[in-house]
Protein backbone atom coordinates (compact mmCIF):
# COMPACT_ATOMS: atom_id res chain seq x y z
CA UNK A 1 0.00 0.00 0.00
CA UNK A 2 2.86 2.50 -0.73
CA UNK A 3 5.03 1.62 2.33
CA UNK A 4 2.78 3.22 4.83
CA UNK A 5 1.29 0.06 6.20
CA UNK A 6 3.13 -1.41 8.50
CA UNK A 7 1.79 -5.49 9.48
CA UNK A 8 2.85 -6.95 12.75
CA UNK A 9 1.67 -10.15 13.45
CA UNK A 10 0.87 -11.02 17.01
CA UNK A 11 -0.78 -14.15 18.79
CA UNK A 12 -3.94 -14.07 20.68
CA UNK A 13 -4.58 -18.29 20.97
CA UNK A 14 -7.88 -17.89 22.56
CA UNK A 15 -8.34 -20.41 25.76
CA UNK A 16 -11.29 -22.48 24.46
CA UNK A 17 -8.91 -24.31 22.24
CA UNK A 18 -7.20 -26.82 23.90
CA UNK A 19 -3.70 -26.56 21.62
CA UNK A 20 -4.46 -22.77 20.45
CA UNK A 21 -1.25 -21.78 22.89
CA UNK A 22 1.05 -24.39 21.97
CA UNK A 23 0.73 -24.04 18.90
CA UNK A 24 1.32 -20.11 18.65
CA UNK A 25 4.20 -20.87 20.41
CA UNK A 26 5.29 -23.45 18.01
CA UNK A 27 5.08 -20.85 15.51
CA UNK A 28 7.28 -18.60 17.15
CA UNK A 29 9.65 -20.87 17.00
CA UNK A 30 9.44 -21.61 13.77
CA UNK A 31 9.66 -17.80 13.18
CA UNK A 32 13.17 -17.75 15.25
CA UNK A 33 14.56 -19.91 12.07
CA UNK A 34 12.81 -17.47 9.15
CA UNK A 35 10.21 -19.97 8.53
CA UNK A 36 6.96 -18.48 9.57
CA UNK A 37 4.66 -18.32 6.94
CA UNK A 38 5.58 -21.86 5.91
CA UNK A 39 4.87 -23.17 9.14
CA UNK A 40 1.94 -21.27 9.30
CA UNK A 41 0.64 -22.56 6.00
CA UNK A 42 1.39 -26.07 7.25
CA UNK A 43 -0.81 -25.31 11.01
CA UNK A 44 -3.15 -23.69 9.34
CA UNK A 45 -3.99 -26.82 6.74
CA UNK A 46 -3.19 -29.55 9.30
CA UNK A 47 -6.63 -30.81 11.12
CA UNK A 48 -4.95 -31.61 13.97
CA UNK A 49 -2.50 -29.41 16.64
CA UNK A 50 -1.46 -31.76 19.31
CA UNK A 51 2.55 -31.92 20.04
CA UNK A 52 3.59 -35.04 17.94
CA UNK A 53 1.95 -32.79 15.04
CA UNK A 54 3.25 -29.70 15.87
CA UNK A 55 7.10 -30.72 15.91
CA UNK A 56 6.08 -32.66 12.22
CA UNK A 57 4.90 -29.72 10.71
CA UNK A 58 8.16 -27.83 11.87
CA UNK A 59 10.05 -30.13 9.85
CA UNK A 60 7.95 -29.76 7.25
CA UNK A 61 8.22 -26.58 7.13
CA UNK A 62 12.39 -26.95 6.85
CA UNK A 63 12.99 -26.40 10.28
CA UNK A 64 16.33 -27.96 12.39
CA UNK A 65 14.29 -30.61 14.39
CA UNK A 66 16.72 -29.66 17.50
CA UNK A 67 16.63 -26.14 17.54
CA UNK A 68 12.77 -26.15 16.67
CA UNK A 69 12.34 -28.39 20.26
CA UNK A 70 14.56 -26.08 22.15
CA UNK A 71 12.95 -23.03 21.24
CA UNK A 72 9.47 -24.59 21.49
CA UNK A 73 10.10 -25.52 25.11
CA UNK A 74 12.13 -22.10 25.90
CA UNK A 75 10.30 -19.96 28.45
CA UNK A 76 11.13 -17.38 26.55
CA UNK A 77 9.45 -17.81 23.57
CA UNK A 78 6.16 -19.05 25.26
CA UNK A 79 6.62 -15.16 27.39
CA UNK A 80 6.43 -13.75 24.13
CA UNK A 81 3.15 -15.27 23.21
CA UNK A 82 1.63 -14.73 26.96
CA UNK A 83 2.87 -11.04 26.30
CA UNK A 84 0.83 -10.85 23.01
CA UNK A 85 -2.31 -12.52 24.36
CA UNK A 86 -2.18 -9.58 27.53
CA UNK A 87 -1.49 -6.91 24.78
CA UNK A 88 -4.38 -8.16 22.91
CA UNK A 89 -6.56 -8.05 25.78
CA UNK A 90 -5.53 -4.56 26.38
CA UNK A 91 -6.82 -3.60 22.98
CA UNK A 92 -9.73 -5.08 23.47
CA UNK A 93 -8.95 -8.08 21.04
CA UNK A 94 -10.99 -10.83 21.88
CA UNK A 95 -11.42 -12.98 19.11
CA UNK A 96 -8.62 -14.07 16.31
CA UNK A 97 -7.77 -13.13 14.05
CA UNK A 98 -8.26 -9.52 14.80
CA UNK A 99 -7.10 -6.78 13.84
CA UNK A 100 -5.84 -3.55 15.41
CA UNK A 101 -5.67 -1.05 12.59
CA UNK A 102 -4.53 3.33 13.53
CA UNK A 103 -6.51 2.31 17.21
CA UNK A 104 -9.48 0.57 16.37
CA UNK A 105 -10.38 -3.20 16.67
CA UNK A 106 -11.86 -4.93 13.60
CA UNK A 107 -12.51 -8.69 14.09
CA UNK A 108 -12.93 -11.58 11.64
CA UNK A 109 -12.16 -12.20 8.42
CA UNK A 110 -13.69 -12.02 5.20
CA UNK A 111 -11.91 -11.60 2.20
CA UNK A 112 -8.81 -10.00 1.29
CA UNK A 113 -10.90 -7.00 -0.68
CA UNK A 114 -13.07 -6.59 3.02
CA UNK A 115 -9.20 -5.88 4.79
CA UNK A 116 -7.93 -4.04 2.08
CA UNK A 117 -11.51 -1.90 2.30
CA UNK A 118 -11.09 -1.82 6.32
CA UNK A 119 -7.40 -0.74 6.11
CA UNK A 120 -8.54 2.14 3.54
CA UNK A 121 -11.04 3.65 5.49
CA UNK A 122 -9.25 3.92 8.54
CA UNK A 123 -6.11 5.76 6.62
CA UNK A 124 -9.03 8.43 5.63
CA UNK A 125 -9.81 8.42 9.10
CA UNK A 126 -13.75 7.70 7.87
CA UNK A 127 -13.57 4.58 10.55
CA UNK A 128 -16.45 1.63 10.52
CA UNK A 129 -19.13 2.04 8.12
CA UNK A 130 -21.63 0.15 10.44
CA UNK A 131 -20.33 -2.50 12.90
CA UNK A 132 -16.86 -3.21 14.56
CA UNK A 133 -17.00 -7.12 13.56
CA UNK A 134 -17.01 -7.75 9.52
CA UNK A 135 -15.70 -11.37 8.67
CA UNK A 136 -16.81 -14.53 10.36
CA UNK A 137 -15.06 -15.16 12.84
CA UNK A 138 -11.76 -17.78 13.31
CA UNK A 139 -11.56 -19.29 16.11
CA UNK A 140 -8.25 -19.30 16.78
Amino acid sequence: MGGWLRVEIRHNPLAMHRSALDAAVATRAAQRQGRFWEYHDRLLASPRQDRGTLIRLAAEAGCEPDAFLRDFEQAAVRDTVLADIEAAAKAGAQATPGFLINGHTEAGWASYEWIRQVVLRYRRGAGPSSTRTRGAVNPG
